[in-house]
């Protein structure tokens, strides 16, 4: 039988609080979320679709020191699956409310030529024990890595981009349908008085969010719920959109949703 590896580290109480955002963030798209830990990056991340195909994709990058401080060096790329994103967060806060820093273990063993940890155990003083079990390593597609990242997101290929603002955001949202009526948006470029334009709506109902330079009209339609999960950071967020996709991008985050040319 193998021997179980150990990594200890300590999670300072600002770092809890971020841990905590990105899973209430993530599990809005996908409760299962992945945390893919080497000695530099710790990339987090959920997806929606069945096996390689990728529906919607959102992730999270960090310094892995900056979530868990002291791990040390290590050669290893540790996939740990978290089963539910929403009961880890919950659990989280309850951890949190205590106001003291948190120390841990994360176990881990080789299963073929990947590393999986099937524990991660968290400690606060004398007060609480917390262990959370990993998911099933079949249960979810961890091929996806930092560069793979990169290279999609590379917005100097998108088609066009535009910044959406809070006020446009919100607005949308409110006028959104049930989702069990329509569960799409359509993202339009249309013409008006020799410029060029674009929308966010339904088709009975669209709001025109920027001006563009890109100069053909088109239309492209994505799932409402997917938009939905879109973050804003001092009340805007950057859209790029691309020919079979759109990227909404913050300083440590990228939401991918796949998307479907309609006209």
């Amino acid at each position: 039988m193998s021997k179980i590896n150990e990594l200890s580290f300590s999670i300072k109480k600002e770092s809890m609080s971020q841990l905590i955002d990105v899973l209430k963030d993530l599990s809005k798209l996908n409760d299962k979320v992945l945390l893919k830990i080497d000695k530099k990056n710790t990339l987090i991340y959920s997806t929606v679709g069945n096996g390689n195909a990728i529906n919607a994709f959102k992730n999270f990058i960090f310094k892995t020191d900056d979530i868990f401080k002291g791990m040390g060096d290590f050669d290893e790329t540790i996939h740990f699956i978290i089963k539910s994103g929403k009961q880890m967060c919950n659990t989280l806060r309850i951890i949190a409310s205590f106001d003291s820093d948190v120390t841990g273990k994360i176990f881990f063993d080789s299963v073929g030529t990947t590393v999986y940890a099937d524990r991660l155990y968290l400690k606060v003083g004398s007060k609480l024990r917390q262990n959370f079990y990993g998911g099933d390593p079949r249960s979810m597609n961890i091929n996806i890595n930092i560069s793979d990242i990169k290279k999609i997101a590379n917005v100097e290929n998108a088609d066009y981009s535009f910044d959406l603002e809070s006020d446009d955001f919100d607005k949308i949202k409110k006028l959104s349908s049930s989702e069990d009526v329509i569960n799409i948006y359509y993202l339009n470029v249309y013409e008006k008085n020799e410029k060029f334009y674009i929308s966010v709506g339904e088709g009975p109902w669209d709001i025109t969010v920027a001006e563009t330079e890109y100069n053909r009209p088109c239309s492209l339609a994505f799932p409402k719920k997917y938009f939905k999960s879109i973050n804003l950071v001092n009340k805007t967020v950057k859209i790029h959109v691309f020919d079979n996709m759109i990227l909404a991008v913050t300083e440590n985050s990228n939401l991918l949703i796949s998307v479907e040319i309609t006209v």
